[in-house]
């Protein structure tokens, strides 16, 4: 782990510290390492929950990789640790639809110039007509593209990064469209990451303190059932604020 990283965590760690022991006014907090525990298990419910802790990215396996006795023997491949899943694969230069479609128009003599100013000179509202037409015939032929391309048949498992071809295997080089995880230092950057580590370590104290019955000195108990409550009424408002953001998409995506 790099100097940055341990910097970044360090910081964090001392933040949730002071959060939980209001900058010091309390003679209790989590021992370091216990909120190491905590976040390490909240960044895994994040990448599964949160869509911004992951971001979109293109992974090129190239064909040589299939000439390997690992790869014959197995028909797997490892991929990095930081992806989180594969949503699409694509073998190049495979043909699979109409050059027509490929060329992203019906005609390799069509241009938008020649469309739009057809009739320039006779009417302005047929040349927007035109351009108008020309969006519609290209979201059409983009849609139709998605939908047209035979996408290769695969599985991925996140907890041992193994990726597996289903079917044929390919002869050529390989494009996967994949999600992965961001940095942590990135995430503990925002703000329900913050909350959501504060709810659990309030959690955590509380049982620690109501286990072994803790009291201040001059014999002022504790009311850990007050600390256990606010935090698991903040996580339960962090969860449902996740469930709320993360609404379901209904337009068709590859």
């Amino acid at each position: 782990m790099d100097i940055k990283k341990v910097q970044c965590i360090d910081a964090f760690v001392k933040d949730v510290q002071q959060e939980i022991n209001i900058a010091c006014a309390l003679p209790i907090n989590l021992p370091k390492k216990e909120v190491l525990r905590i976040i390490k298990y909240a960044e895994k419910f994040f990448h599964k929950n949160y869509e911004d802790s992951v971001e979109e990215k293109f992974f090129v396996i190239m064909k040589e990789a299939f000439a390997t006795p690992e790869f014959r023997a197995t028909g797997e491949i490892l991929l990095p640790t930081e992806v989180f899943s594969v949503t699409c694969v694509w073998e190049i230069g495979r043909e699979t639809i109409s050059s027509s479609f490929k060329r992203g128009s019906v005609d390799s003599d069509f241009s938008i110039y020649k469309f739009i100013y057809n009739d320039q000179y006779n009417s302005v509202g047929i040349a927007s007509d035109s351009l108008m037409y020309y969006v519609v015939n290209e979201s059409f032929y983009d849609l139709a593209r998605q939908i047209l391309v035979n996408k290769i048949s695969h599985t991925y498992n996140r907890l041992n990064n193994v990726f597996r071809f289903m079917g044929g295997k390919p002869k050529e080089d390989v494009v996967l469209e994949v999600y992965t995880n961001i940095d942590i230092c990135d995430l503990m950057k925002e703000e329900i990451f913050y909350r959501y580590v504060v709810a659990n370590c309030k959690i955590q104290l509380s049982r620690i303190l109501g286990t072994f019955n803790y009291q201040l000195p001059g014999n002022i108990s504790i009311n850990y059932d007050l600390i256990r409550d606010e935090g698991r009424e903040e996580l339960d408002k962090i969860i449902e604020e996740i469930k709320t953001d993360d609404s379901a998409d209904y337009f068709m995506t590859s």
